[in-house]
């Protein structure tokens, strides 16, 4: 089921034909190279060593120039990539782009330099400008015989009482304050009253500022404003430099993606065994592609030995995911909880029509539904996409064609009661109607948990399905029990609530059902012989697990009466507005319309996802998938800024 068998490979080459080979595996793109117990790691660290500077070089002078690039638009976000052929893309990369990206990270760290320098001159700036009013130079206590002179600053009420506090010590000073309230004072005071004028500074809390020059204020602020304004300036000079670069974009990313390329074969290269004249790596490669990579290399490359090697039992062997175009969209749900094992199949085709039927289930609103296609759909219009989140859109397309379906059958359209509104849209609309899930909450409520039990048994036949492949065929008897037990214990679980009538037959086939659950139980037990018998009886205590697993369904009702009571809701606050605001009432409802409805898709959306995939990872995954495996990973060229093409 979807689960591609791999063969593993080993190749032998001369060692002048390595690199060839590398790019000849790359190229192919649908092999995962081995990595040896021993390899030449002081070698490959250097060249990896070398390749990331050059990449890390080229990538940092890419982030420059997009940071300087303004005249990308909307429009320019959606133009589709730019088409090479790997030899194009080779012949592009150009050593002279690897030149200029060099300049542009001088140019960067000259900007930083700078950045710290302006910041420096600033806060030093606004350190002297609130000395603007002073008529003396800063420092000029050693050229005085007498007298010293102290800049001071503090809050404003400790500032004014400076003057007074002098006069109570007794100290002979002159106090200069410019103005009311100022937080700057000049001292003039006898140098012998030195020890007594600090005393009195720290118990107001005031400090001294020792700025080192011997000019007036006022000089050295202009001084300095200048020196800002130079050096500001020159940022500007090296901001437009890097903007005169920009038409050299391109050619970088060109650059990037090849440089990315050459790490991903330096990568590659450790894979190598090397001798004096050969080389010799083991790779993993898809079964159904085996023959044609060995037709593709021995074509292009004479002096070459490939030949199949045995598996070992206990070697953790990749599993490749072949998906076709339906259900490739839902392995990422898949891989986010494990990757099957070697023994295991893909369940991702096996769950897709439930994740989706329940992610209709929770969001349950056509309108919303409608807008999730025509996002979608318009998202894979557009050329420029990556291939993984095209995969992400075609699964919103599929839930968004669910939605519609089931919110048209609920009657819900962008919560509006349809039945209040009297034109033939609502009327066509209407006809679509099945359900009223405000009305018939316990009709929904049974129909959740009928999907529920119907997910919970096909979990069980497919466990048996798992059991028979691996030949453990008591396991696959008792899943096979165990689904016709549950199949039995459902409806009988419904009849007993008094929604089945009659139909007493099950209750008897029940019964019998359990005894040869027990029976089973016993045979397949490993205690024992007296615990046996009472862990073989406590085995039905699983129904219970079972019964609340069905029960964990109940979200899907309660998240599609969440989605529509808060739809409902926005419109009434809409209509409330429209009616209470005067004059601009309809564009404020408008605007909660609007705003409303999209918060409401948004945390709607994401909430129907991850309950969804929950149900999928937490009911159904854990009866019979195990996830243990290790994802393939194909040897390939990747690239981020360029597509490439076959020619």
């Amino acid at each position: 089921m979807a689960v591609s068998q791999v063969k593993k490979l080993g190749i032998v080459v001369t060692s002048e034909r390595k690199i060839e080979l590398i790019k000849l595996l790359q190229r192919f793109g649908h092999v995962q190279l081995i990595e040896p117990e021993k390899s030449d790691e002081n070698r490959t660290a250097e060249l990896q060593s070398q390749i990331s500077e050059r990449l890390k070089n080229v990538q940092d002078a890419l982030e420059l120039l997009e940071k300087y690039d303004n005249s990308k638009s909307f429009k320019d976000l959606l133009k589709p990539k730019t088409e090479l052929s790997p030899d194009e893309l080779e012949n592009a990369a150009k050593k002279e782009n690897e030149e200029i990206s060099t300049k542009l990270n001088s140019l960067k760290n000259k900007l930083r330099e700078l950045e710290a320098e302006i910041s420096s001159e600033q806060t030093y700036l606004d350190r002297i400008t609130k000395w603007r009013f002073a008529s003396v130079p800063f420092n000029q206590n050693e050229s005085l015989k007498y007298t010293e002179v102290f800049f001071v600053s503090g809050k404003s009420e400790s500032v004014q009482l400076i003057e007074t506090r002098m006069i109570e010590e007794k100290i002979n000073a002159h106090v200069c304050i410019p103005e009311e309230n100022s937080s700057e004072a000049i001292l003039f005071f006898i140098k012998e009253h030195n020890d007594k004028v600090l005393h009195v500074l720290s118990e107001l809390g005031i400090v001294q500022e020792e700025i080192e020059s011997d000019k007036l204020p006022e000089e050295l602020i202009e001084e300095h404003i200048k020196t800002l304004k130079d050096l500001k300036d020159e940022y500007e000079k090296i901001e437009y430099e890097i903007s005169e670069n920009i038409k050299y974009q391109n050619d970088i990313q060109v650059l990037t993606d090849h440089l990315s390329i050459l790490k991903t074969q330096e990568e590659g290269e450790r894979c190598f065994v090397n001798t004096k004249y050969c080389c010799f790596v083991k790779l993993w490669v898809e079964k159904a592609k085996a023959n044609i990579l060995k037709k593709h290399l021995a074509v292009n490359i004479k002096e070459i030995e490939i030949m199949e090697l045995p598996i070992e039992s206990d070697e953790n062997v990749p599993v490749v995911l072949s998906g076709n175009a339906l259900t490739s969209p839902f392995q990422s749900i898949t891989t986010m909880y494990g990757i099957p094992g070697r023994t295991e199949f893909d369940p991702t085709p096996l769950f897709a029509p439930f994740f989706v039927l329940f992610f209709g289930f929770c969001l349950s609103d056509a309108g919303y539904g409608l807008v999730i296609l025509l996002l979608s759909l318009f998202g894979l219009s557009l050329k420029a996409i990556d291939k993984d989140i095209k995969k992400g859109l075609v699964l919103m397309t599929y839930c968004g064609f669910s939605t519609i379906v089931i919110g048209a059958l609920a009657g819900g359209w962008f919560g509006l009661p349809l039945e209040t509104i009297d034109n033939g849209v609502s009327k066509w609309l209407l006809g679509f109607k099945v359900v009223d899930p405000n009305k018939d909450a316990l009709l929904v409520m049974g129909l959740s948990l009928l999907l529920g039990a119907i997910q919970i048994l096909w979990s069980k036949l497919l466990a048996m399905y798992k059991a028979i492949k691996n030949s453990e065929y008591m396991d696959a008897f008792e899943e096979f029990i165990w689904f016709i037990y549950l199949s039995v214990f459902f409806p009988s679980v419904v009849k007993y609530a008094g929604y089945i009538k009659g139909q007493y037959w099950l209750y008897t086939v029940f019964i019998y059902m359990a005894i040869v659950v027990i029976i089973v139980a016993l045979i397949k037990s490993k205690a024992n012989i007296i615990l046996r018998p009472v862990l073989s009886i406590l085995k039905l205590y699983d129904t219970v697990g079972y019964f609340g697993d069905v029960l964990s369904y109940s979200r899907l009702m309660a998240l599609g009466l969440a989605t529509g009571g808060v739809a409902l809701a926005i419109n009434m606050i809409a209509q409330l507005a429209a009616d209470m605001i005067p004059g601009v009432g309809i564009i404020v409802q408008i605007a909660i319309l609007i705003f409303g409805h999209a918060f409401n898709i948004i945390i709607n959306v994401l909430g129907s996802f991850i309950h969804s995939m929950r149900l999928q990872f937490v009911e159904f995954f854990q009866k019979f998938f195990d996830g243990g495996g290790s994802m393939f990973k194909p040897f390939k060229l990747s690239t981020k800024y360029v597509r490439l093409i076959n020619k």
